[in-house]
């Protein structure tokens, strides 16, 4: 379900995505987590990637505004912090949810004086907490 609500999804996301969440069940990378209701639905995700960084934390429509996205971003800090590793995330320019999410957490951009792309030059930029 993740993959699906990823908008950069292509043909192999879906495996790069199950890739990351078995390296978390083997305890080699850590914080790939997810709220699910009693339904067994997916309310909520976030995924560390292989290489260190956080990403695609995504709150589904009928959930936000409850804290879901807070809580994931808490929890995978901690856990990161918790084996030692640099807390990285890659975050799209102009995702106002997510940048607010990550800079109550304490979050920020690594180097805030770069320019933020619009359109088709909107870019990742690398986020930090310190």
């Amino acid at each position: 379900q993740i993959d699906s609500w990823w908008e950069h999804r292509s043909t192999s996301s879906l495996a790069a995505v199950a890739r990351c969440i078995s390296a978390d069940v083997e305890g080699k990378i850590g914080a790939c987590l997810g709220i699910v209701g009693p339904d067994d639905e997916l309310r909520a995700g976030i995924v560390r990637y292989a290489g260190g960084a956080v990403g695609m934390l995504y709150v589904a429509e009928p959930y936000r505004r409850r804290g879901y996205g807070a809580a994931l971003l808490r929890q995978a800090t901690k856990a990161i912090e918790a084996k030692g590793d640099e807390c990285v995330a890659l975050i799209l320019d102009g995702n106002e949810a997510s940048e607010a999410t990550f800079v109550n957490a304490g979050w920020e951009r690594e180097d805030p004086t770069l320019k933020r792309g619009t359109g088709s030059r909107r870019a990742n930029r690398k986020w930090v907490k310190r």
